[in-house]
């Protein structure tokens, strides 16, 4: 067998109906190795910039959670015990009391007559205003390293509210008003940006970095209360400070107050509502928004005075609610999200030449193929590298602009028709139209997805009804409606 013939029995081999196919499904399964690769590219780059974004925030002030204030009260529980058998941790002896007392134990009865030490217990009774209220404003800031931006914001807020005093004494229990203490809870202190000044009654004071008698709260600021022996029951306490504070991505409270009522504005236009609680009124338009919060004593699931019981600060973080700033559009999730249709992508421009290649002539080769689908995954790349710089939707435009150029240029010349390069161009056109309206949806994306899905199938099944599989040849529309003929 000569070269020649060779060559016409390779090319018969290729032409046939299961071996196309075949080889089509094959290309499309070498193609999802690069889009593979692209997709954990997307993966690195935006972790690079979450790397980026927390070397910044480590500067400037991390994400703020504001818990109390909380009021910490020294209480000794007076109690009696045996000399010589030590004290327990937290109690002091007190004077000694002569006398014989009454066995309480079987040690006791074999030594009667035991002189008993009177000693007392200390513990600390935290307590939380009955009225909370919080205002302020959030000025956002972008900052840039390299070619990433961080948000972060600075935020000028007032507190004011009152403590009420509950009932703490009993005959054999004193309260040390004397130590008492306040306590503000604040995430990363790094991010205050002048002293606080506590108003308490009519008095002043400075709050020191610490946390005071509060053991369950991690970092904040802190005051002894100012000039107090004493306080009755019922007894009404106001108070009020000011924060400049520096954070990034949120900015959180806690409902220490019984009732605990925020207010927030800010000229950020992209607000997420975050947290266990989510704004009672809210405004949001291209010039900033608005929010205020009212949260009850029943909404939280802490009480209002405990001692003890350092387990309540997951409590605390679990009814934390607040605001956080998002980035109008995330270049990294919108490649992400492109990336998952780059198969059905694949899949449905190699259906379009394969379809134009019936049509016509001429015979692809499987390099040609491969080179379109290389094309539309090169395609992603240029849509993550220019987005960095660009934009996403600018950054779209011209990667889809750049990547359909380059297909229906290089098929004016495989399929030799201008006519069949236009059919390219325009469906081409159509899908990457159709994938950047799918991205800008989020509430709609699944039912504009589907409809998508359906129409193409319903087109595929339009073009190709005349088609026989066999032979990959179109049958006379005439002879295939009535059931006679033969293909051609």
């Amino acid at each position: 067998m000569d070269a020649s013939s060779q060559s016409r029995g390779l090319r018969r081999w290729g032409d046939s109906s299961f071996v196309k196919l075949v080889m089509l499904a094959f290309l499309v399964l070498v193609l999802l190795l690069p889009v593979a690769r692209v997709r954990s590219l997307i993966y690195e780059r935006e972790g690079r910039r979450g790397e980026v974004a927390r070397e910044v925030t480590r500067v400037w002030g991390e994400a703020q959670t504001l818990n109390g204030p909380i009021l910490n009260v020294q209480v000794r529980q007076w109690i009696e015990g045996r000399p010589g058998h030590g004290a327990a941790e937290g109690m002091v002896l007190g004077p000694s009391v002569s006398g014989k007392a009454k066995a309480k134990s079987s040690t006791d009865a074999e030594e009667p007559g035991t002189e008993l030490t009177r000693a007392w217990e200390s513990s600390i009774v935290h307590l939380l205003p009955r009225q909370l209220t919080w205002r302020g404003r959030v000025v956002p800031q972008i900052r840039y390293r390299g070619i990433f931006e961080v948000i972060v914001y600075e935020t000028h807020l007032e507190a004011a509210g009152v403590f009420e005093i509950p009932d703490l004494e009993a005959p054999d229990r004193e309260v040390d008003w004397e130590t008492a203490d306040l306590v503000l809870g604040i995430s990363d202190v790094r991010g205050l940006q002048e002293r606080v000044e506590l108003r308490w009654q009519d008095q002043e004071v400075d709050l020191l970095p610490g946390t005071g008698g509060a053991p369950f709260v991690q970092s904040g600021v802190f005051s002894r209360i100012p000039g107090e022996e004493r306080l009755a029951p019922g007894t009404r306490i106001p108070f009020s400070f000011e924060l400049v504070l520096r954070g990034s991505d949120q900015l959180l409270f806690v409902p220490s107050g019984a009732e605990t009522h925020v207010e927030l504005d800010s000229p950020w236009a992209s607000p997420s509502f975050v947290g266990a609680f989510l704004p009672d009124r809210r405004q949001v338009s291209d010039t900033g928004f608005s929010a205020s919060w009212q949260v009850p004593l029943f909404g939280r699931s802490f009480p209002s005075q405990w001692s003890g019981n350092p387990e309540l600060a997951g409590a605390f973080e679990s009814s934390a609610f607040g605001v956080g700033l998002l980035l109008p559009v995330d270049a990294y999730q919108q490649s992400e999200r492109a990336v998952k249709y780059a198969v059905l992508f694949i899949v449905l421009t190699f259906g379009t030449f394969f379809l134009l290649e019936l049509l016509s002539p001429v015979r692809l080769h499987a390099v040609q193929y491969l080179l379109v689908g290389f094309a539309q995954t090169l395609f992603y790349v240029l849509l993550l590298a220019l987005s960095e710089h660009l934009g996403f939707g600018r950054a779209y435009a011209l990667a889809a602009a750049a990547t359909v150029g380059l297909i229906a240029s290089y098929s004016r010349s495989i399929l030799a028709s201008r006519r069949r390069a236009l059919v390219v161009l325009g469906c081409l056109g159509l899908l990457f139209g159709y994938l950047y309206v799918l991205l800008q949806l989020e509430d709609y994306a699944l039912l504009v997805g589907a409809s998508g899905l359906f129409v193409a199938l319903a087109v595929t099944m339009l073009a190709t009804r005349h088609l026989d599989w066999f032979t990959l040849r179109f049958a006379p529309a005439d002879a295939s409606a009535d059931g006679e003929g033969t293909p051609t």
